[in-house]
């Protein structure tokens, strides 16, 4: 049945498994600890990650940004010089 019109000669077709199933060669061994050991790399983590907090620079969140002077510098100046411009207009 195979002739050559009806096959491609840039394909070649492998021989299909179907139906067999090949395992891995390897299989995953996953590493067992004891709450113990568990128990003393979560504290000893966690150590570490406390006293490298504390030397860290710690962030000064209170500083107000610049903007909200000079805005608040600009609505003061506004207001304050409102009389002063009223007057300029009726002259």
């Amino acid at each position: 049945m195979d002739s050559v019109a009806n096959t491609n000669q840039y394909i070649s077709n492998k021989t299909l498994n179907v139906g067999v199933i090949t395992p891995p060669n390897k299989l995953y061994t996953p590493i067992l600890y004891s709450n113990k050991q568990a128990t003393e790399d979560f504290n000893k983590i966690n150590h570490d990650i406390y006293v490298s907090m504390k030397k860290s620079e710690s962030i000064n969140k209170k500083k107000t940004p610049t903007s909200v002077f000079v805005t608040l510098g600009t609505i003061t100046a506004t207001i304050l010089s409102f009389p002063l411009i009223k007057k300029f207009r009726k002259r």
